[in-house]
């Protein structure tokens, strides 16, 4: 396709552009509505929008109201998982968590994996030309799309694009040393028309791996829950994903504690859903963001309390206890611990009586706050204003539920 840059006066003809740009975005759309709406491999996303792996999952992480299809998030998966894990003698790790680990920062941490790593030929091929890699940064460049029905472009720095080519070569640099490489034979060995049909699905890289971590005692450390339920049914063989890995790395040794929960905030930032969060994870939040509940990573930590899709369980309402705890014990001038405490206890309300709910966490609060009295105290009022006269009243009744002195303390809460 021809497009006329000039108008007869010599000044630039955007309209062209506009057009095209309008089209895209339109397609665009499209996409990625099907995408939230199922979970289609990432990889089928990429292909269908004309983007490589990592352009697509930078677009959806970089876009709050996309979530990244990642796992399912209930408990058999998370057990069928790490029993794999435990049993694997090999990793194979496909395109999309290169990209993952990359985009994170954690890269580094493959050199340190305590079982032995494999890639395919077509991964590391397709990793070593990721779209950025084409461009040059002494060049002025960007993309055009439309932004509020306005043909707008959108630069890219010389920085930008010099830090994440050298970032990926360096992730380049630790997959040709630190893990092996194997190459697509497995792939071939399938029927023609099966083997053509999955390429067409997830691409050639892809598919490689699939079928790499197929034979042997081998696990497919994939974060895109599409080609995970394709390679259940194709090859009835399961996976890992990036979260889980790193909780084995850290349960080797092989990384700190705390890396782990710096990559579960991002994760759950960049809305790869389902990220497990625990008290620890919750409580890194809170001091990344200075205790401002409309900050990430901990804005969307306190959305994990409101979201319908999480199970409302004790483990969660201790989460919430504990989250309450940190922030006021470590909040010496009481400045912004009532924030975290009001967004939780909104967020804990949306998922069901939130008088009771509310009543329960203070139920775990009183033990939890017991040897700080005064702290206790500012909790308990926020509580009571936060319930209201009517709430209040409810919540004495059902403090009567726990006859122990946290009950009888709450029974006189606001007299």
């Amino acid at each position: 396709m021809k497009i006329k840059a000039y108008r007869e006066d010599g000044e630039i003809d955007l309209d062209p552009l506009k057009r095209l740009a309008e089209i895209g975005e339109k397609r665009g759309r499209e996409l990625l509505k099907c995408y939230q709406e199922r979970p289609l491999p990432l990889y089928f996303l990429a292909e269908q929008m004309g983007k490589d792996v990592l352009t697509t999952l930078d677009h959806l992480s970089s876009d709050p109201s996309i979530e990244v299809h990642c796992r399912l998030g209930n408990v058999a998966e998370t057990k069928a998982a790490r029993a794999l894990l435990e049993k694997a003698e090999d990793i194979v790790v496909d395109e999309m968590t290169l990209a993952t680990l990359l985009i994170c920062g954690v890269h580094e941490h493959l050199a340190k994996s305590p079982k032995r790593l494999i890639v395919s030929e077509g991964t590391l091929l397709s990793i070593e030309n990721w779209d950025v890699m084409r461009i040059d940064p002494n060049s002025r460049g960007g993309s055009v799309g439309i932004v509020d029905g306005r043909l707008t472009l959108s630069e890219m720095t010389r920085e930008g694009v010099e830090r994440t080519q050298e970032g990926i070569r360096r992730l380049v640099g630790i997959v040709k040393e630190h893990c092996a490489i194997e190459s697509g034979v497995p792939l071939s060995r399938m029927g023609s028309e099966k083997r053509d049909t999955l390429v067409k699905v997830v691409g050639r890289a892809c598919a490689e791996s699939m079928a790499l971590a197929s034979s042997g005692q081998r696990v497919l450390w994939t974060d895109d829950l599409g080609t995970s339920l394709l390679l259940t049914n194709e090859f009835g063989a399961g996976r890992v994903w990036t979260q889980l890995v790193f909780e084995h790395f850290a349960q080797h040794g092989s990384v700190d504690p705390q890396a782990v929960s710096e990559l579960s905030l991002n994760l759950n930032s960049l809305g790869y859903w389902f990220t497990s969060l625990n008290a620890r994870i919750a409580q890194a939040a809170i001091v990344k963001s200075n205790w401002d509940v409309e900050k990430s990573p901990l804005k969307e930590v306190l959305g994990h309390f409101g979201d319908r899709r999480v199970t409302l369980d004790a483990n969660l309402l201790l989460m919430a206890g504990k989250g309450v705890k940190y922030s006021w014990s470590n909040d010496r001038r009481v400045m912004k611990a009532p924030d975290v405490t009001y967004r939780i206890l909104e967020q804990l309300g949306q998922r069901g009586d939130p008088v009771l709910l509310a009543s329960t966490l203070w139920m775990l609060l009183e033990g939890l706050l017991a040897a700080d009295v005064g702290r206790a105290q500012f909790v308990s009022k926020i509580i009571e204003n936060w319930l209201g006269p009517r709430g209040l009243c409810q919540a004495r009744k059902t403090a009567l539920l726990w006859p122990n002195p946290a009950g009888r303390r709450m029974n006189r809460m606001g007299e």
